[in-house]
This record gives structure tokens, C-alpha cells and sequence, in this order.
């Protein structure tokens, strides 16, 4: 059979891969699905995080119901958000993570959905750094688990995927991360798995636990 596969396509296969050995958990076509999912529009280039803050400078006006139902979920879960000052160079415009919760600018947030974005990031941490949490990780497995999170909780909210998943983010990938998840092709469940968050079809069949992306809880 013919490869046609490029040698940087290779190059992210076997290091998405050697994270799964690493992890023990993510399959190598997980791997590759997460490879091929963020890089149908160009690809990752420079490795994580695979999350590229909107570059845009049409920032979009904020719903501002829309934004209340994302922090109101948010915070039933039990990650604080608040209004204050952020940053100007902010990784997300608008937005950015302070002990271990969000806080937000309203007329600089570009996305709302970011919100949820960066819930996942604080939801997946460890429970032992959680509080005091300044910066995101940029683990690529924590960065599979927190778009997998984001997935579940705006399922969870029902709202629109697109909301989350712009394509101003992930590297242009975002509508392909969308529809990918829509069809049941997952990746970052295994992780969620782990931390004791989600089930995926074998467990849930196994235990009666709900099936992502129903999630068991919604912090790690």
C-alpha cells in the first residue's frame, strides 16, 4: 500500500502517540484523529497548545444572555467567574484564569464559548493545584481532555457547538473539531476517563455509568 503521508503529518502521529503510551490511555488512531481533526485547515505547527487564541481584530459583540448562561453553568459546577481587569496581552482576549477561577472582561471578551474552553482547562487540573491556578497547562493530554470537556458541557447547556469550536481557534480546526465530536469521533475521553469524569462506551456498557459525553462529574 502507498504512504502519502508527509513527514511533519509523521512527525505529529508519533508524537501524539509516544503522549499515549505515555498516558497509557489514548489510543495511537486517537492520536492520529486529534492530529488530523486540528490540521484539516493547515495543521499545527509548533505542537501545543493546539488552542490558538482568535487573531482576528473584528471582535465580535458579546451576548450577554448567552454569556450569563455560560457562567451560570460555569459556576454550578463550582469554578468561580468574575469581571475584572485582564491583561492586554491575555492569552484569549478578554479573558484569562486567576486562582484557580475565570475572570473576564466583557467588552474585550471576543468569544464567549471561550469561557467554556477555559472552564475545561481548570476542570481537568489537579484538584491539589486547582486553587491557586494562574496558567493552564499546556500538556497535549490536557489539552484533549479540556476540548472533550468543553464538548460534554456544551451538550450539556445545548447550545450551539460553533459557539465553542470557531474557527478564529484551534487553528482554523474548529468547525472540523465540531462535526468530528457530532459523529461520535472522539478524542480526550480516555483522559476524562482516567480522572474519573466520563465513561466511554465499553465502561458505560460494563458499569450502567452514563456514556460520554454525559459526564460522570464535572471536575477532576
Amino acid at each position: 500500500m502507498t504512504c502519502n503521508r508527509s513527514a511533519t503529518e509523521f512527525y505529529y502521529v508519533e508524537k501524539y502517540s509516544l503522549i499515549s503510551y505515555r498516558y497509557g490511555l489514548v489510543s495511537v488512531s486517537e492520536a492520529l484523529n486529534f492530529f488530523l481533526f486540528v490540521s484539516r485547515k493547515g495543521g499545527p505547527v509548533a505542537g501545543p497548545p493546539f488552542f490558538v487564541a482568535p487573531q482576528s481584530t473584528n471582535i465580535i459583540v458579546v451576548n450577554d444572555s448567552l454569556t450569563q448562561r455560560l457562567i451560570g453553568f460555569i459556576e454550578s459546577i463550582g469554578i468561580a467567574v468574575r469581571i475584572g481587569p485582564v491583561a492586554e496581552d491575555s492569552f484569549m482576549p478578554g479573558l484569562t484564569v486567576r486562582d484557580g477561577g475565570i475572570v473576564y472582561d466583557p467588552d474585550r471578551l471576543a468569544y464567549p464559548g471561550d469561557l467554556l474552553h477555559e472552564a475545561g482547562h481548570i476542570a481537568v487540573t489537579d484538584p491539589a493545584i486547582r486553587p491557586t491556578l494562574e496558567q493552564v497547562s499546556s500538556d497535549p493530554a490536557e489539552e484533549m481532555a479540556a476540548i472533550a470537556w468543553s464538548y460534554a458541557a456544551l451538550r450539556a447547556i445545548d447550545i450551539d457547538p460553533a459557539i465553542v469550536f470557531h474557527d478564529d481557534g484551534y487553528r482554523g480546526g474548529g468547525s472540523s473539531i465540531a462535526e468530528n465530536f457530532g459523529n461520535g469521533q472522539y478524542f480526550g475521553v480516555p483522559m476524562l476517563e482516567w480522572f474519573g469524569m466520563a465513561a466511554n462506551a465499553q465502561l458505560a456498557a460494563s458499569t450502567g455509568a452514563a456514556r460520554f459525553p454525559q459526564m460522570r462529574r464535572w471536575l477532576r
